[in-house]
């Protein structure tokens, strides 16, 4: 079984000051035929040109909150000194990168000098001569 309507009752449930919400569901109130336009005048305390002028507004800007919006969060756009920020941010992180390697490079030389160091021509003369001699024996 479906749930009797609620129509312009459902105003009270929404946020906002009890004479917005007054205003909002004596004008939904007209539209569906619930209520004649001279006693809503009386409850608002207008005339009908006030009231047929704050309902229009009202459709009006129910229509355009109900347009269709991009999707997601709204792009920002940035000014010149932005971009130009941005830009010196990330080159100063990869410096800070740059600066953070060669400093442990240079504690592994320190530390461990024979690490990373390629092998003269002597010391490969060495090896080949000393495997030539375990050939000849």
């Amino acid at each position: 079984m479906a749930r009797p309507p609620e129509g312009a009752r459902l105003v009270g449930r929404v946020q906002g000051s009890e004479h917005a919400k007054t205003r909002l569901r004596v004008i939904l109130e007209t539209l569906a035929g619930e209520r004649r336009i001279a006693s809503a005048c009386a409850e608002l305390g207008m005339n009908e040109a006030a009231f047929h002028k704050l309902r229009m507004r009202t459709l009006q800007d129910a229509v355009a909150s109900l347009e269709p919006r991009p999707v997601g969060r709204p792009r920002s756009i940035l000014t010149p000194e932005e971009i130009e920020a941005a830009r010196l941010r990330a080159k100063n992180d990869e410096l800070q990168r740059d600066l953070e390697a060669a400093r442990l490079r240079e504690e592994i030389a320190v530390t461990m000098p024979h690490v990373g160091r390629k092998r003269g021509r002597s010391a490969e003369k060495k090896t080949t001569s000393s495997k030539r001699r375990g050939k000849r024996r």
